[in-house]
């Protein structure tokens, strides 16, 4: 039977991502598990823009794309 082994690494108590827009998970806020935060919060698409201060994990946030940007520029690039 193999056993799992830990790495640790200093002083890291958590883990930011993105890739995965929380938006598909059903909210437009960052989320949280496993100390893995995901701040993916769909900028790229029609969620908001999230910053995030690391260090109290205080975000703001954008208004969500479509109503900054009326015209789909997707739409628009493969048209």
């Amino acid at each position: 039977m193999k056993q799992m082994r830990t790495f640790v690494m200093g002083d890291i108590h958590g883990a930011y991502k993105a890739m995965l827009p929380t938006t598909k998970l059903g909210t437009d806020k960052p989320l949280s598990a496993l100390n893995i935060l995901n701040v993916d919060t769909g900028a790229g698409h029609s969620g908001r823009l999230t910053i995030m201060d690391i260090d109290t994990k205080k975000f703001w946030q954008s208004d969500p794309l479509p109503e900054l940007y009326q015209e789909n520029f997707r739409q628009k690039l493969s048209g």
